[in-house]
Protein backbone atom coordinates (compact mmCIF):
# COMPACT_ATOMS: atom_id res chain seq x y z
CA UNK A 1 0.00 0.00 0.00
CA UNK A 2 3.19 2.34 -0.29
CA UNK A 3 1.96 3.11 -3.54
CA UNK A 4 -1.36 4.61 -2.67
CA UNK A 5 0.25 6.32 0.73
CA UNK A 6 2.25 8.19 -1.83
CA UNK A 7 -0.71 8.95 -4.26
CA UNK A 8 -2.73 10.43 -1.48
CA UNK A 9 -0.01 12.56 0.50
CA UNK A 10 0.52 13.75 -3.65
CA UNK A 11 -2.97 14.76 -3.85
CA UNK A 12 -3.46 16.84 -0.02
CA UNK A 13 0.16 18.54 -1.54
CA UNK A 14 -1.88 19.58 -4.71
CA UNK A 15 -5.13 20.58 -3.07
CA UNK A 16 -3.28 22.54 -0.04
CA UNK A 17 -0.72 24.72 1.01
CA UNK A 18 1.82 22.71 2.67
CA UNK A 19 4.05 25.22 4.80
CA UNK A 20 6.11 21.74 6.81
CA UNK A 21 9.49 21.97 7.32
CA UNK A 22 11.26 18.01 7.25
CA UNK A 23 13.43 16.69 10.12
CA UNK A 24 16.34 14.63 9.45
CA UNK A 25 14.18 11.15 10.21
CA UNK A 26 11.61 11.96 7.09
CA UNK A 27 9.19 13.23 9.56
CA UNK A 28 7.00 16.20 8.81
CA UNK A 29 5.64 19.09 11.17
CA UNK A 30 2.29 19.86 9.78
CA UNK A 31 -0.35 22.61 10.91
CA UNK A 32 -3.70 21.07 12.84
CA UNK A 33 -5.68 22.50 9.71
CA UNK A 34 -3.14 19.92 7.31
CA UNK A 35 -3.68 17.14 9.76
CA UNK A 36 -7.57 17.42 10.14
CA UNK A 37 -7.12 17.00 6.35
CA UNK A 38 -4.85 14.15 5.80
CA UNK A 39 -7.46 12.20 8.31
CA UNK A 40 -10.13 13.15 6.08
CA UNK A 41 -8.55 11.51 3.50
CA UNK A 42 -7.27 8.54 5.75
CA UNK A 43 -10.41 6.57 4.96
CA UNK A 44 -9.56 6.08 1.54
CA UNK A 45 -6.53 4.21 2.43
CA UNK A 46 -8.49 2.20 4.70
CA UNK A 47 -10.49 1.28 2.10
CA UNK A 48 -8.04 0.57 -0.32
CA UNK A 49 -6.01 -1.63 2.27
CA UNK A 50 -9.28 -3.71 3.18
CA UNK A 51 -9.74 -4.59 -0.31
CA UNK A 52 -6.05 -5.07 -1.13
CA UNK A 53 -6.23 -7.72 2.14
CA UNK A 54 -9.56 -9.74 1.67
CA UNK A 55 -11.31 -8.95 -1.77
CA UNK A 56 -11.82 -12.23 -3.64
CA UNK A 57 -10.79 -12.00 -7.38
CA UNK A 58 -8.29 -9.39 -8.73
CA UNK A 59 -8.68 -6.05 -9.08
CA UNK A 60 -7.54 -2.36 -11.03
CA UNK A 61 -6.45 -0.20 -8.27
CA UNK A 62 -6.16 2.82 -11.06
CA UNK A 63 -9.77 1.89 -11.60
CA UNK A 64 -10.65 2.22 -7.97
CA UNK A 65 -9.26 5.21 -7.59
CA UNK A 66 -11.12 7.02 -10.75
CA UNK A 67 -14.12 5.58 -9.29
CA UNK A 68 -13.10 7.35 -6.03
CA UNK A 69 -12.61 10.72 -8.16
CA UNK A 70 -15.92 10.06 -10.06
CA UNK A 71 -17.82 9.62 -6.77
CA UNK A 72 -16.21 12.33 -5.54
CA UNK A 73 -17.98 14.84 -7.79
CA UNK A 74 -20.81 12.69 -8.30
CA UNK A 75 -21.19 13.75 -4.37
CA UNK A 76 -22.05 17.07 -5.66
CA UNK A 77 -25.36 16.59 -7.12
CA UNK A 78 -24.09 18.56 -10.10
CA UNK A 79 -25.68 16.72 -13.16
CA UNK A 80 -22.56 18.33 -15.12
CA UNK A 81 -19.62 17.21 -13.07
CA UNK A 82 -17.58 14.50 -13.84
CA UNK A 83 -14.09 12.93 -13.82
CA UNK A 84 -12.34 12.15 -17.36
CA UNK A 85 -9.82 10.01 -17.69
CA UNK A 86 -7.71 11.06 -20.01
CA UNK A 87 -9.25 8.63 -22.80
CA UNK A 88 -12.20 10.44 -21.70
CA UNK A 89 -10.40 13.80 -22.03
CA UNK A 90 -9.59 12.72 -25.81
CA UNK A 91 -13.58 12.27 -26.52
CA UNK A 92 -13.60 16.30 -25.07
CA UNK A 93 -10.83 17.17 -28.08
CA UNK A 94 -13.19 15.88 -30.43
CA UNK A 95 -15.89 17.88 -29.50
CA UNK A 96 -13.32 21.18 -29.68
CA UNK A 97 -12.17 19.85 -33.11
CA UNK A 98 -15.04 18.49 -34.77
CA UNK A 99 -13.15 15.75 -35.81
CA UNK A 100 -12.82 11.65 -34.78
CA UNK A 101 -12.03 8.68 -36.70
CA UNK A 102 -14.96 6.40 -37.84
CA UNK A 103 -17.60 5.80 -40.46
CA UNK A 104 -19.10 9.22 -40.76
CA UNK A 105 -23.05 9.34 -39.28
CA UNK A 106 -24.81 10.19 -36.78
CA UNK A 107 -27.54 7.47 -34.87
CA UNK A 108 -29.80 6.75 -32.10
CA UNK A 109 -31.45 4.17 -30.22
CA UNK A 110 -34.59 3.67 -31.91
CA UNK A 111 -37.50 2.93 -29.56
CA UNK A 112 -40.25 2.36 -32.04
CA UNK A 113 -38.24 -0.89 -33.39
CA UNK A 114 -35.36 -1.06 -31.26
CA UNK A 115 -32.93 -0.59 -33.59
CA UNK A 116 -29.47 1.57 -33.88
CA UNK A 117 -31.01 3.76 -36.70
CA UNK A 118 -29.00 6.17 -39.14
CA UNK A 119 -30.15 9.61 -38.24
CA UNK A 120 -27.82 11.51 -40.54
CA UNK A 121 -24.92 10.75 -43.15
CA UNK A 122 -22.02 13.53 -43.03
CA UNK A 123 -21.31 14.52 -46.19
CA UNK A 124 -17.81 12.88 -47.94
CA UNK A 125 -17.61 10.05 -44.92
CA UNK A 126 -16.50 6.49 -45.44
CA UNK A 127 -20.83 5.37 -44.99
CA UNK A 128 -22.06 8.13 -47.41
CA UNK A 129 -19.03 6.70 -50.02
CA UNK A 130 -20.79 3.59 -49.08
CA UNK A 131 -24.32 4.56 -50.00
CA UNK A 132 -25.47 4.41 -46.66
CA UNK A 133 -28.73 6.49 -46.40
CA UNK A 134 -30.62 8.31 -43.05
CA UNK A 135 -33.18 5.92 -42.12
CA UNK A 136 -31.35 2.69 -42.58
CA UNK A 137 -31.25 0.53 -39.38
CA UNK A 138 -28.21 -1.15 -37.99
CA UNK A 139 -28.76 -5.19 -37.67
CA UNK A 140 -25.41 -6.10 -37.19
CA UNK A 141 -21.52 -4.63 -36.46
CA UNK A 142 -18.76 -6.99 -37.40
CA UNK A 143 -20.93 -10.44 -37.05
CA UNK A 144 -22.22 -9.26 -33.92
CA UNK A 145 -26.53 -8.81 -33.88
CA UNK A 146 -26.77 -5.12 -32.33
CA UNK A 147 -30.13 -3.58 -31.04
CA UNK A 148 -30.66 -0.20 -29.83
CA UNK A 149 -29.32 -1.59 -25.97
CA UNK A 150 -26.30 -2.18 -27.35
CA UNK A 151 -25.68 1.12 -29.30
CA UNK A 152 -22.87 2.26 -26.99
CA UNK A 153 -21.15 -0.77 -27.50
CA UNK A 154 -21.73 -0.95 -31.43
CA UNK A 155 -20.23 2.93 -31.63
CA UNK A 156 -17.02 1.52 -30.20
CA UNK A 157 -16.60 -1.48 -32.95
CA UNK A 158 -17.14 1.29 -35.65
CA UNK A 159 -14.79 3.96 -34.10
CA UNK A 160 -11.08 3.17 -34.15
CA UNK A 161 -7.96 3.30 -36.13
CA UNK A 162 -7.70 4.99 -39.83
CA UNK A 163 -7.55 2.12 -42.22
CA UNK A 164 -9.62 -0.64 -40.63
CA UNK A 165 -12.67 -2.10 -42.04
CA UNK A 166 -16.14 -2.38 -40.43
CA UNK A 167 -18.89 -4.73 -41.76
CA UNK A 168 -22.49 -3.83 -41.37
CA UNK A 169 -25.61 -5.56 -41.91
CA UNK A 170 -28.11 -2.79 -42.85
CA UNK A 171 -32.11 -3.42 -43.16
CA UNK A 172 -33.62 -0.97 -45.47
CA UNK A 173 -37.37 -0.72 -46.15
CA UNK A 174 -37.76 -4.42 -47.12
CA UNK A 175 -34.24 -5.64 -47.08
CA UNK A 176 -31.28 -6.61 -45.70
CA UNK A 177 -27.98 -6.11 -46.74
CA UNK A 178 -23.92 -6.45 -46.11
CA UNK A 179 -21.80 -3.06 -46.85
CA UNK A 180 -18.27 -2.66 -45.61
CA UNK A 181 -17.03 0.80 -44.50
CA UNK A 182 -13.02 1.72 -43.58
CA UNK A 183 -12.67 4.33 -40.68
CA UNK A 184 -11.16 7.05 -41.72
CA UNK A 185 -11.32 10.76 -40.13
CA UNK A 186 -14.43 12.50 -40.33
CA UNK A 187 -15.48 16.02 -39.73
CA UNK A 188 -18.88 16.19 -37.72
CA UNK A 189 -21.42 18.06 -39.41
CA UNK A 190 -22.98 20.54 -36.96
CA UNK A 191 -25.93 22.11 -39.56
CA UNK A 192 -28.32 21.53 -42.43
CA UNK A 193 -28.93 24.30 -44.86
CA UNK A 194 -31.10 24.91 -47.43
CA UNK A 195 -33.74 27.63 -49.44
CA UNK A 196 -37.07 27.20 -48.42
CA UNK A 197 -38.13 29.66 -50.95
CA UNK A 198 -36.94 32.15 -53.41
CA UNK A 199 -35.19 34.91 -50.70
CA UNK A 200 -36.22 32.80 -47.55
CA UNK A 201 -32.97 30.51 -45.82
CA UNK A 202 -32.71 28.38 -43.44
CA UNK A 203 -30.48 26.39 -41.02
CA UNK A 204 -30.64 23.63 -39.12
CA UNK A 205 -27.87 24.21 -36.44
CA UNK A 206 -27.41 21.00 -34.71
CA UNK A 207 -24.98 21.68 -31.90
CA UNK A 208 -22.23 24.15 -30.94
CA UNK A 209 -19.29 22.11 -31.14
CA UNK A 210 -15.85 20.92 -33.87
CA UNK A 211 -16.29 23.24 -36.59
CA UNK A 212 -19.71 24.88 -36.41
CA UNK A 213 -18.48 28.10 -36.24
CA UNK A 214 -16.91 27.67 -40.26
CA UNK A 215 -19.17 25.45 -41.96
CA UNK A 216 -22.27 28.00 -40.81
CA UNK A 217 -20.30 31.06 -42.18
CA UNK A 218 -20.09 28.46 -45.58
CA UNK A 219 -23.82 27.81 -44.72
CA UNK A 220 -24.88 31.84 -44.59
CA UNK A 221 -22.21 32.38 -47.80
CA UNK A 222 -24.20 29.77 -49.80
CA UNK A 223 -27.51 30.82 -48.78
CA UNK A 224 -26.78 34.83 -49.47
CA UNK A 225 -25.38 33.68 -53.29
CA UNK A 226 -28.37 32.07 -53.72
CA UNK A 227 -30.31 35.00 -53.19
CA UNK A 228 -31.63 34.84 -49.69
CA UNK A 229 -32.23 37.76 -47.59
CA UNK A 230 -33.98 36.07 -44.65
CA UNK A 231 -32.93 33.10 -42.62
CA UNK A 232 -35.03 30.65 -40.46
CA UNK A 233 -32.79 29.47 -37.79
CA UNK A 234 -33.44 26.08 -36.26
CA UNK A 235 -32.42 25.40 -32.40
CA UNK A 236 -34.74 22.76 -31.88
CA UNK A 237 -33.17 19.55 -29.68
CA UNK A 238 -29.87 21.58 -29.77
CA UNK A 239 -28.31 20.98 -26.60
CA UNK A 240 -25.87 23.58 -26.70
CA UNK A 241 -22.09 22.98 -26.45
CA UNK A 242 -18.80 25.45 -26.46
CA UNK A 243 -20.11 29.63 -25.43
CA UNK A 244 -17.22 30.84 -27.74
CA UNK A 245 -19.54 29.20 -31.04
CA UNK A 246 -22.34 30.35 -29.75
CA UNK A 247 -20.47 33.90 -29.53
CA UNK A 248 -19.06 33.52 -32.76
CA UNK A 249 -22.61 32.38 -34.71
CA UNK A 250 -23.76 35.63 -32.53
CA UNK A 251 -21.31 37.94 -35.14
CA UNK A 252 -23.59 36.91 -38.14
CA UNK A 253 -26.50 39.11 -36.39
CA UNK A 254 -24.90 41.31 -33.57
CA UNK A 255 -22.83 44.27 -34.31
CA UNK A 256 -20.55 44.90 -31.87
CA UNK A 257 -22.59 44.66 -28.91
CA UNK A 258 -22.35 42.35 -25.99
CA UNK A 259 -23.52 38.48 -26.91
CA UNK A 260 -23.67 37.04 -23.07
CA UNK A 261 -21.34 37.49 -19.94
CA UNK A 262 -20.53 34.75 -17.01
CA UNK A 263 -20.50 35.46 -13.29
CA UNK A 264 -18.66 33.24 -10.90
CA UNK A 265 -19.50 32.47 -6.98
CA UNK A 266 -17.53 35.13 -6.10
CA UNK A 267 -19.01 38.08 -8.25
CA UNK A 268 -16.64 38.28 -11.47
CA UNK A 269 -17.89 38.02 -14.72
CA UNK A 270 -16.29 38.01 -17.57
CA UNK A 271 -17.98 39.58 -20.82
CA UNK A 272 -18.25 38.46 -24.81
CA UNK A 273 -19.05 40.45 -27.58
CA UNK A 274 -19.77 40.35 -30.94
CA UNK A 275 -17.52 42.19 -33.96
CA UNK A 276 -18.36 44.08 -36.78
CA UNK A 277 -20.00 43.34 -39.87
CA UNK A 278 -23.72 41.73 -39.16
CA UNK A 279 -25.90 40.73 -41.65
CA UNK A 280 -28.81 42.55 -41.20
CA UNK A 281 -31.62 40.63 -42.35
CA UNK A 282 -34.93 39.06 -41.19
CA UNK A 283 -34.51 36.39 -38.79
CA UNK A 284 -36.99 34.08 -37.07
CA UNK A 285 -35.02 31.84 -34.37
CA UNK A 286 -37.17 28.02 -33.77
CA UNK A 287 -37.08 26.74 -30.58
CA UNK A 288 -38.12 23.87 -28.10
CA UNK A 289 -37.99 22.51 -24.53
CA UNK A 290 -34.75 20.71 -25.47
CA UNK A 291 -33.21 23.94 -26.98
CA UNK A 292 -30.08 24.70 -24.19
CA UNK A 293 -27.42 26.22 -23.10
CA UNK A 294 -25.12 27.41 -26.13
CA UNK A 295 -28.81 27.35 -28.20
CA UNK A 296 -30.11 29.73 -25.21
CA UNK A 297 -27.41 32.24 -25.38
CA UNK A 298 -27.76 32.77 -28.82
CA UNK A 299 -31.65 33.22 -28.80
CA UNK A 300 -31.49 35.57 -25.96
CA UNK A 301 -29.03 37.72 -27.55
CA UNK A 302 -30.58 37.61 -30.43
CA UNK A 303 -33.97 38.55 -28.34
CA UNK A 304 -32.59 41.06 -26.46
CA UNK A 305 -31.18 43.28 -29.68
CA UNK A 306 -34.77 42.59 -31.26
CA UNK A 307 -32.73 41.55 -34.29
CA UNK A 308 -34.77 37.81 -34.51
CA UNK A 309 -38.16 36.79 -33.41
CA UNK A 310 -38.71 33.38 -31.91
CA UNK A 311 -40.92 30.86 -32.40
CA UNK A 312 -41.82 27.77 -30.11
CA UNK A 313 -41.87 26.66 -26.92
CA UNK A 314 -40.28 27.47 -23.70
CA UNK A 315 -36.45 26.30 -23.76
CA UNK A 316 -34.56 24.24 -21.83
CA UNK A 317 -33.04 26.51 -18.91
CA UNK A 318 -29.73 25.97 -18.11
CA UNK A 319 -28.23 29.37 -17.66
CA UNK A 320 -25.38 27.62 -16.02
CA UNK A 321 -21.61 27.25 -18.01
CA UNK A 322 -18.55 24.57 -17.01
CA UNK A 323 -15.19 24.62 -17.24
CA UNK A 324 -12.83 21.44 -18.03
CA UNK A 325 -9.99 21.64 -15.73
CA UNK A 326 -7.20 19.07 -17.26
CA UNK A 327 -4.52 17.71 -14.50
CA UNK A 328 -1.03 17.11 -15.73
CA UNK A 329 1.40 15.44 -16.48
CA UNK A 330 -1.45 12.20 -17.28
CA UNK A 331 -4.02 14.28 -18.90
CA UNK A 332 -7.00 13.70 -16.62
CA UNK A 333 -9.24 15.70 -15.64
CA UNK A 334 -12.38 17.27 -13.96
CA UNK A 335 -15.66 18.97 -15.13
CA UNK A 336 -17.99 21.16 -13.27
CA UNK A 337 -20.23 23.83 -12.90
CA UNK A 338 -18.41 27.42 -12.30
CA UNK A 339 -20.49 30.46 -13.22
CA UNK A 340 -24.02 31.32 -14.50
CA UNK A 341 -24.28 33.17 -17.85
CA UNK A 342 -25.89 36.18 -17.97
CA UNK A 343 -28.02 37.49 -21.42
CA UNK A 344 -27.17 40.88 -22.88
CA UNK A 345 -29.86 42.43 -20.86
CA UNK A 346 -28.50 40.84 -17.28
CA UNK A 347 -31.39 38.32 -17.27
CA UNK A 348 -30.41 34.98 -15.79
CA UNK A 349 -32.60 31.94 -17.33
CA UNK A 350 -31.22 29.30 -15.45
CA UNK A 351 -34.09 26.44 -14.41
CA UNK A 352 -36.52 29.20 -15.79
CA UNK A 353 -36.05 29.12 -19.93
CA UNK A 354 -36.60 31.14 -23.02
CA UNK A 355 -40.02 32.13 -23.91
CA UNK A 356 -40.55 32.71 -27.07
CA UNK A 357 -42.17 35.70 -28.77
CA UNK A 358 -44.59 33.29 -30.85
CA UNK A 359 -45.55 30.03 -28.64
CA UNK A 360 -46.91 27.55 -31.14
CA UNK A 361 -46.85 23.71 -29.48
CA UNK A 362 -46.02 21.20 -32.15
CA UNK A 363 -48.46 19.23 -33.67
CA UNK A 364 -48.76 15.57 -33.01
CA UNK A 365 -47.88 14.39 -36.32
CA UNK A 366 -45.28 16.32 -37.44
CA UNK A 367 -42.81 13.35 -36.70
CA UNK A 368 -41.36 10.62 -38.73
CA UNK A 369 -40.57 7.39 -37.59
CA UNK A 370 -36.64 8.31 -37.29
CA UNK A 371 -37.69 11.47 -35.15
CA UNK A 372 -37.58 13.85 -37.46
CA UNK A 373 -39.81 16.68 -38.78
CA UNK A 374 -42.07 16.22 -41.61
CA UNK A 375 -41.87 19.42 -43.83
CA UNK A 376 -45.18 19.77 -45.06
CA UNK A 377 -46.86 18.93 -41.61
CA UNK A 378 -44.10 21.52 -39.40
CA UNK A 379 -46.29 23.86 -38.30
CA UNK A 380 -43.70 25.67 -35.86
CA UNK A 381 -41.55 26.32 -38.91
CA UNK A 382 -44.50 27.09 -41.10
CA UNK A 383 -45.47 29.70 -38.88
CA UNK A 384 -42.08 31.09 -38.50
CA UNK A 385 -41.80 31.60 -43.01
CA UNK A 386 -45.33 33.56 -42.17
CA UNK A 387 -43.87 35.80 -39.86
CA UNK A 388 -40.69 35.81 -42.29
CA UNK A 389 -42.92 36.78 -45.33
CA UNK A 390 -44.75 39.67 -43.20
CA UNK A 391 -41.18 41.20 -41.89
CA UNK A 392 -39.56 41.12 -45.54
CA UNK A 393 -42.99 43.01 -46.69
CA UNK A 394 -42.35 45.49 -44.32
CA UNK A 395 -38.51 45.82 -45.62
CA UNK A 396 -39.69 45.69 -49.21
CA UNK A 397 -42.23 48.70 -47.95
CA UNK A 398 -39.54 51.00 -46.58
CA UNK A 399 -37.58 50.34 -49.44
CA UNK A 400 -39.55 51.61 -51.58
Amino acid sequence: MKRMKVLLAVALACLTTVSCAAAKDNTYIVTQEEYALLQKYKRLEEIMEAVDRAYLWEYDKGALLDGAAQGMLGALGDPYAYYATPEKMGDEQEMITGEYVGLGFEVFPNAVDNTITIRRVFHGGPAQKAGILPGDKILSVNGEEMTAYDLNKAVSIMRGEVGGEVTLVIWRETEAFEVTCVRAVVQTETLECELLEKDIGYIRLYQFEGGATQQFGEAIGSLREQGARSLVLDLRGNPGGLLNLAVEIANYFIDDQLVVSTKDKYGRTLSFYAEEGAWEVPVVVLMNQHTASASEILAMALKDYDVAKTVGTKSYGKGIAQTMIPFFPDGAGVQFTTDYWLSPKGECIHEIGVTPDYEVELAEDVMDENFDYIREKDNQLQKAVEIIREMLAGVDEDAA
